[in-house]
């Protein structure tokens, strides 16, 4: 496996779209996106971790969701469901934490 590294330093469109709506702004902001990539048989993956930093307001997680590369190059369908149920999540973190 690679070393983690920030999402937005190499796939920065998916960085974006990753915390895009649904997930508003505040909550985006305390959220720590990293990524690793790997190779196996059937090409390039990268595996991504979302978490709550230390100075947000919930705690939960950490997620993770392994996509292709060219899903990352390319934002689309994959990563729009990852971030509906990272949305969800976070909803439900946030719902315990108060």
């Amino acid at each position: 496996m690679g070393q983690w590294t920030w999402l937005f330093a190499k796939y920065p469109l998916a960085d974006i779209e990753l915390v895009s709506n649904p997930i508003d702004s505040k909550t985006a902001n305390v959220l720590v996106r990293t990524c690793r990539v790997y190779e196996d048989e059937t090409g390039t993956k990268v595996e991504v971790r979302v978490a709550p930093h230390n100075t947000a307001p919930f705690r939960g997680g950490p997620w993770f969701h392994t996509f292709d590369e060219q899903a990352l190059f390319n934002p689309g369908t994959e990563l729009a469901l990852f971030r509906e149920s990272l949305a969800s999540e976070l909803d439900r973190c946030q719902q315990m934490n108060d």
